[in-house]
């Protein structure tokens, strides 16, 4: 989703997805990122915020899957589907909270130029993802693609793929397999689990290295 902040800059249209389907998701997410109470300040950090605005965009299209059509099911699928499908959320979000998607598109464009400046305004230390590494047990593609993997303790976990993150690659590009062996940066969060019909926290992962 690293680039919607231009998509709505340049005002580029939504296709033609099952629009009543989109409005909800995006209410949803509207709220979602308003209870966050979400730091648009400069000190703050930008992926932080996107992270947390990607993970309101899937909650609330995890809980609607119903209201789209396979054919849209499909298309979203994966890194890239979920980047198409944040893009298209947000672009709805214009219409029903475009105070929170000024401060995020000026809180992106402060931290490009702060980058590309002579000073760059540094806010508190992040903290390092957690890691496990194993050996690959099973990737599994359903609506997202979960890789499992198993520890040193024989313990098996399970990794959503939902974000882009520098090493993606290593799935896109089918660098990885059953045996082989990574370790998995992630963060836990709580989502709605249609299968139980109810909320659980889930691994995202937010990098692989292969070993």
């Amino acid at each position: 989703m690293k680039n919607f902040f231009y998509l709505i800059l340049f005002f580029i249209s939504v296709a033609a997805y099952s629009q009543e389907a989109l409005d909800k998701v995006a209410k949803e997410t509207c709220s979602c990122v308003e209870k966050k109470n979400l730091d648009f300040t400069k000190d703050s950090n930008i992926q932080a915020v996107q992270m947390t605005l990607g993970l309101c965009i899937v909650e609330s299209f995890s809980a609607n899957q119903s209201k789209f059509s396979k054919k849209e099911l499909a298309e979203f699928e994966g890194a890239e589907g979920m980047r198409k499908l944040g893009e298209k959320v947000a672009m709805k979000m214009v219409s029903y909270c475009p105070d929170i998607i000024m401060a995020m598109g000026r809180k992106y464009l402060d931290d490009k130029e702060g980058n590309n400046g002579d000073e760059v305004i540094q806010g508190d230390p992040i903290e390092a993802d957690p890691t496990i590494e194993g050996t690959i047990t099973a990737i599994e593609k359903n609506q997202f693609v979960t890789i499992k993997v198993k520890d040193k303790n024989n313990r098996t976990h399970s990794f959503l793929l939902l974000d882009y993150f520098d090493t993606a690659s290593l799935y896109t590009e089918n660098k990885i397999k059953v045996g082989d062996t990574l370790t998995v940066g992630y963060s836990e969060i709580e989502l709605f689990d249609t299968a139980s019909n109810d909320f659980k926290y889930f691994k995202i992962i937010s990098s692989l290295e292969k070993k």
